[in-house]
Formats: C-alpha cells, structure tokens, sequence
C-alpha cells in the first residue's frame, strides 16, 4: 500500500518511481522529480570566483542534450544558451544518434535510463562509429560509485550526478572543450536583481490559451514546461511564469486557473477589445 502511494504521488509531481532489483542483493527503489528553475539560482550558478561567466572566447560550440525528461533539458538550455553553445535536443539514444549525424556536436550530455534506447548503448554506439572521440557527460539520478564506474566502462567521458551542479558542469565543458570563460565587469557581477524588481507584465493572449491547456488537465509538469517557455520568450514575463512556478510547486492548478483568468481580464481591459478564449 505504501509504494502505490509514494507512486501515485510521484506521479502527480510529474516525476516517475522505479526499482533496480538484483536476486539475493535486494532492491533500491528510486524516483526522479523535476523541479522549477528560478532565476536566482541560474544567477548564482554561473558566477565564479572570477565574476559572473557571460560567455565565452572563440568560435560558438555546439552541444547536443539527450534525456528523456523536458524540464531538464530546459534547466540546462536557461544555463548554457545565454553563454553562446548552440544546443540540439533529443529524447532518447536512438533520436539522439539521429540528431549526432547531422548536428555534429563538439559534445554531448546525456542521461542513462531512458526509453526505446538508453545512455549506455547510445554511448557504445557512438565509441563503434566515426564519433568515437566525441566527449559524451553522463547526468543521471543513480549517483553510486557503481553507476559512476559502469558509465565510464560503457564510454561516457565523465559522470555528474542529478540534479547537476552548474559549477561543476561548466568546468567540464572548459576542460573538454579547451574553453576560456569570459567574465562580465565586477560592478555586473556583484548585482543581484531580487525577484521583485521584475515589472509584472501580462503574457501574450496565445500564450496564456497553451498555459490554460494544460492546466485544464492538471499536468504539472506541462504547467512548469509553458512557465519556463514563458520565461524564455521575454524577460517581462519573468515574474508571472515564477508565479505560475511557484503555485505549481503547491500543485495549486486551481490558483494558476485563477490567475490565467485574471491575466487574460488585465489584457482585455487593456487592449480595449473582447477576446474569447479556448473555452
């Protein structure tokens, strides 16, 4: 009873309950979450004793991101698309080989347990073809030495754990890339917008009708998804998608309902013309 209850709620927070069962060892049983991005951690994660890293030198990199789940892709897209790399995405190993052929990256980050084709057999893949010295990061949620040292074994390049730490993440990039970071001024880097400071603007009509989607059916995880795309189109709408976020985080669809309503109200009154949603 216990475990259909921690899976249902797993669930319900858009994330998945497996087990890694081995007969006479025993089982570990796991799950994965996604959780929203804010920007204060974004901020915080691509200073350096240096100062704020806003680029780097050189010709633009390509990077290909591999894993199953889209909030994670987008947490790491929001940290390094704002550097310069020029990113590719795919959902598993057999997409992901797809995407290498004609992307040609200058690396690739990927998770391992994935559906249809997992990291570990992309990866071998990719050490038997014309790719073979491409450096390929594992990022998985199985973080024990044992994982680590079967990734390495299968051919990832290096390991980090889930969820990964930027700082971490970037001095790989560095090493494997032969990167030199540039830094903005030290008067930048020691200023920290708090949230606050964001003008709190209305999202576009379109764009409230595909949050109001996926609200109607209660899927957190797409919730989280159109707030972060929100984020992304325009900084103006920063502070409405970390509302959206933040309501998310409570499971509150009723309160993003609400609030969507309320938008769509604020921008009809402004506009001055009727409007009629996809009700």
């Amino acid at each position: 009873l216990g475990l259909s209850i921690s899976k249902r709620l797993v669930n319900l927070m858009g994330g998945r309950l497996a087990v890694n069962s081995t007969l006479g060892a025993g089982s570990i049983f796991w799950f994965e979450v996604d959780l929203p991005l804010s920007p204060e951690w974004v901020a915080a994660a691509t200073r350096s004793q240096h100062g704020k890293i806003i680029g780097y030198l050189g010709d633009r990199r390509k990077l290909l991101l591999v894993d199953d789940h889209a909030i994670n892709r987008i947490v790491l897209r929001d940290v390094l698309e704002p550097l310069g790399f020029l990113l590719a995405e795919a959902e598993n190993g057999t997409q992901g080989l797809s995407v290498l052929d004609h992307f040609q990256p200058d690396l690739i980050i990927g998770d391992i347990a994935m559906p249809e084709m997992d990291g570990m057999a992309m990866v071998q893949r990719i050490r038997q073809g014309q790719h073979c010295d491409l450096p390929v990061i594992a990022a998985s949620a199985s973080v024990s030495e044992s994982d680590r040292g079967d990734a390495i074994a299968a051919g990832f390049t290096e390991f980090i754990p889930k969820p990964v730490d930027v700082e971490i993440l970037l001095n790989l990039l560095a090493k494997h890339l032969q990167l030199t970071w540039r830094y903005a001024a030290t008067s930048a880097a020691t200023d920290v917008s708090e949230p606050g400071d964001v003008p709190f603007i209305v999202p576009p009509f379109e764009q409230l009708d595909q949050l109001q989607q996926v609200t109607r059916i209660g899927d957190i995880e797409g919730i989280r998804i159109e707030a972060h795309r929100l984020k992304r189109l325009d900084t103006r709408y920063a502070a409405f998608g970390d509302r959206v976020l933040r309501l998310a985080d409570d499971f509150n669809d009723v309160g993003i309902s609400q609030l969507i309503r309320e938008a769509q109200t604020t921008k009809k009154r402004a506009n001055g013309r009727s409007y009629s949603s996809t009700d």
